[in-house]
């Protein structure tokens, strides 16, 4: 069993290539902006923050969904039993790194 990347999201939602082409850096960008573009700036700046991170396995990413709100969405093709996110543990966080 293979899982195809998604290739194209409806209408509804912006497509990766339309986040990506946003100057959404930091969640302080997402402040100006209506509720709609706040919601999809913050999706830009996490998914910005994982990339930032140089997860070692990273085949998912945080997309809006209609009817959902956010979910993942493979963006790249996912075999069966495969690790399609690994995360390390700097990007984790825990009760000493919550506390500081």
């Amino acid at each position: 069993v293979e899982v195809d990347a998604l290739s194209s999201t409806t209408s509804t939602s912006m497509t990766s290539s339309s986040l990506e082409s946003n100057i959404w850096t930091q969640h302080s960008d997402c402040e100006n902006t209506n509720s709609n573009d706040s919601f999809l700036c913050a999706i830009a700046v996490f998914n910005q923050w994982v990339r930032s991170k140089n997860f070692p396995v990273q085949k998912i990413e945080a997309r809006q969904v209609p009817g959902m709100r956010v979910g993942t969405l493979a963006i790249e093709p996912i075999q069966a039993e495969e690790l399609y996110l690994a995360v390390p543990t700097n990007a984790v966080m825990d009760f000493s790194s919550a506390s500081s």
